[in-house]
């Protein structure tokens, strides 16, 4: 079963949220990301002088045996494999590694995107046309829909250069 990583109490795995504490089901760690085990990945680059939780992740004071970025590159390999994700930040001249579990990713609907799509497509159309209706009054512009449809686009290609593809 896996745990609460706000409050460590064992949760039932299709629960949402923690009876104990409350809080959601992305911050609870899967079985195999016992203390034990998050505490003997760090353990094997760092030392650990002091380990406790604070706001839902567990929380190690380590000092690094080796050089800090490549002790913490192999830890968050190790940790990836137990389904948590380290942070290492500095506290009053010492090394803090927050310890939380990895979040859940739905995956992408390709249904959902194209629908998004069609309405990014239809409200700057909206747009364009209603922009371009005071240049047809003036007769600067024959027709609204041309307006539409450049500004649409000139739209569409600025969004477009600003797609993330992996």
């Amino acid at each position: 079963m896996p745990y609460c990583g706000r409050c460590g109490r064992e949760v039932d795995p299709e629960a949402r949220f923690c009876p104990s504490c409350g809080s959601a089901s992305e911050t609870f760690l899967p079985v195999p990301a016992s203390f034990v085990e998050v505490r003997r990945a760090i353990g094997q680059e760092f030392s650990v002088e002091e380990m406790l939780m604070e706001h839902g992740r567990l929380m190690f004071y380590v000092r690094a045996y080796f050089d800090v970025k490549r002790s913490f590159s192999m830890v968050k390999n190790r940790l990836a494999q137990i389904g948590c994700t380290p942070f290492l930040r500095k506290r009053a001249n010492r090394l803090v590694m927050l310890v939380a579990a990895q979040r859940r990713m739905k995956p992408s609907s390709w249904i959902w995107n194209l629908v998004l799509f069609l309405a990014t497509i239809g409200t700057t159309m909206l747009v364009g046309y209603q922009l371009s209706m005071p240049l047809v009054d003036e007769g600067l512009m024959p027709n609204p829909w041309q307006g539409a449809s450049s500004f649409s686009a000139a739209i569409i290609g600025i969004l477009g250069c600003h797609v993330d593809v992996k």
